[in-house]
């Protein structure tokens, strides 16, 4: 083996073990938070009020379900860019465990080459995500790091 290189491959393996449930756990979080802001959005009505008439008829409960509040646009608004940070960090990090098993793979099977291959690749953005890139302030009036679905 190269001396550059200096892999313990059931340390990888027991990293990338607890890594990836950790991974399955924020996933988890992250289904359950979007359920949770579209509970939230629903809940919190319009700027009419439940005993105001529309056309005629009254507004009760969900009649009216497809106009939204100003609560639930601006919650909608904040986690349309959160929900897209949070599916990026997921897809970061699967990227990341798939490069580490194809390096340690590699390097196991003595491909030093390949292994180097596969490090460089998992470097890579997520397939349906570009780079992450930061917005400076001078065009938003506060620097923003973004990221953004291809």
């Amino acid at each position: 083996m190269d001396k550059d290189w200096d892999i313990d491959p059931p340390g990888v393996r027991g990293v990338l073990l607890n890594t990836a449930e950790i991974i399955g756990q924020i996933e988890g979080e992250g289904k359950s938070l979007s359920a949770l802001v579209e509970s939230a959005a629903a809940s919190s009505g319009t700027i009419l009020g439940n005993d105001v008439a529309r056309e005629g008829k009254p507004v009760v409960g969900d009649a009216y379900a497809n106009e939204l509040g100003l609560v639930a646009v601006a919650l909608a608004e904040y986690f349309k860019d959160r929900g897209v940070c949070l599916e990026y960090m997921v897809a970061r990090s699967g990227r990341s465990l798939d490069g580490a098993t194809g390096a340690t793979t590699a390097y196991i099977d003595g491909d030093l080459e390949m292994a180097a291959e596969a490090q460089r690749n998992a470097l890579l953005p997520p397939e349906g995500f570009e780079a992450p890139r930061v917005i400076p302030a001078s065009q938003t009036g506060a620097e923003w790091r973004g990221v953004y679905k291809s």
